[in-house]
């Protein structure tokens, strides 16, 4: 159904929008928090910086319900303000539709979630450690 790709490509928009600002936010806190490091052992602000983003995946991880509800809501209202919804509710579609729309377009933004979760995070996670480890050792790391 046209309708139902579009009103999903709105809450996808939406989503997406919510998600690159928080992502921007929780980078700028992690390496606000590694700049304490800087200049000790070898650790440069490239290392803080790779690091901050090799964290990233896992913080995403961490706010990926709330960002889907912000996005979410943010795709709807965008609709709204623009009086798409009252012309698609207009148009015959009936509330019961509407829902289900939004609950498949969920389940399609949570199986990129889960994903992340499963093979990102991890890998992530693993050469962030590295990472640290080289760094604390004496030797700094270039990736």
């Amino acid at each position: 159904m046209l309708l139902g790709r579009y009103l999903a490509a709105a809450l996808w928009r939406g989503t997406l929008q919510v998600l690159l600002v928080l992502a921007a936010l929780l980078l700028f806190v992690t390496l606000i928090g590694e700049l304490e490091d800087i200049g000790v052992d070898g650790y440069e602000f490239t290392d803080a910086l790779i690091y901050s983003m090799l964290q990233l995946p896992r913080s995403l991880l961490e706010v990926m319900a709330p960002v889907a509800l912000l996005g979410t809501l943010a795709g709807l209202g965008a609709l709204a303000g623009q009086r798409e919804l009252l012309a698609m509710r207009a148009g015959g579609l009936s509330r019961r539709t509407l829902v289900v729309i939004v609950l498949i377009a969920a389940a399609s933004i949570a199986l990129p979630t889960f994903l992340m979760a499963d093979l990102a995070v991890p890998a992530s996670q693993r050469v962030a450690q590295n990472l640290q480890a080289e760094s604390a050792g004496g030797g700094a790391t270039r990736l």
